[in-house]
């Protein structure tokens, strides 16, 4: 293979439904261009980022598009010693000299818990994941803050944090519904959550949205089809691969060209998992 053909692309997770839709979007992109992709894996461990950054840097790769799980000091001074044309996706990258493409989290979840309280909903909780991630700290610094310029409260025992997964959602949930001043929504930081607390909302005997409202952010392809469907923050994740592998190139065939920062807008899907109480 050709050393002026090939794009590293790196990545957190290959299974989940976003990832899917970005590497399309890479993936069609670069094919305009004569460019084929080497995905990297990194399931979420920085060393793995790390150590597939060096091994791109030391192969017959032309650029790499890096999305990385968070980004921390050895991200930061690694990007900034390197040799190939880097762009970031999926995370803010300012303390990086290189081109990025990020998603508006905190704004996009300000919307989603002001969409609840529109609705009347004044006690709602919040299903997160652990780790030092900007995008799920952004998350719930949008959560607080609609609900402090709501006037509403802020309860710790209304936060939950878990992992990505479904199960971590089901978990969160069932510590929800254990509270004797229980929320009547849920906003869950992943689509994934939202399905987990959506099961354990009905094992415990109660409905969706009934009982509890729940909304979630991604907009996965199930959130339309489960039932009820869930009202989630749609992103454009296909036309973020785009963008990404559009400034590879222009990377790549122009080493002076300005750096750039391209945020990825969303749209509010409005389904059937919230009630309104007003």
């Amino acid at each position: 293979m050709s050393s002026e053909k090939l794009i590293g692309v790196i990545l957190p997770r290959i299974g989940a439904d976003i990832f899917s839709r970005i590497i399309e979007g890479i993936t069609q992109e670069l094919k305009k261009y004569g460019y084929n992709i080497v995905l990297a894996n990194t399931k979420e461990k920085e060393e793995e980022e790390l150590k597939y950054l060096d091994i791109f840097q030391k192969e017959n790769i032309s650029g790499i598009i890096f999305f990385p799980f968070s980004i921390t000091e050895n991200h930061i001074k690694t990007l900034n010693n390197m040799k190939k044309p880097v762009v970031v996706l999926g995370r803010e990258a300012s303390k990086i000299r290189t081109s990025y493409v990020t998603y508006d989290d905190y704004f996009s979840a300000k919307e989603v818990v002001e969409y609840l309280i529109s609705k009347g909903h004044k006690k709602i909780a919040y299903i997160g994941v652990s780790g030092n991630m900007s995008v799920q700290n952004l998350r719930r610094d949008g959560y607080i803050d609609a609900l402090l310029e709501n006037n509403l409260s802020v309860k710790n025992r209304y936060q939950v944090i878990g992992k990505f997964d479904v199960k971590s959602g089901y978990t969160a949930m069932k510590k929800i519904l254990a509270l004797e001043e229980k929320p009547t929504a849920v906003f869950a930081a992943l689509d994934s959550l939202a399905f987990g607390a959506m099961r354990a909302i009905y094992e415990a005997g109660y409905k969706v949205p009934e009982d509890f409202s729940i909304v979630g952010i991604d907009d996965m392809e199930t959130s339309s089809y489960y039932i009820p469907s869930l009202t989630s923050i749609k992103y454009n994740y296909k036309f973020s691969g785009e963008s990404a592998a559009k400034l590879i190139i222009e990377k790549i065939e122009n080493k002076n060209t300005m750096n750039k920062k391209i945020v990825i807008s969303y749209e509010l899907k409005e389904r059937e998992s919230v009630k309104d109480i007003n």
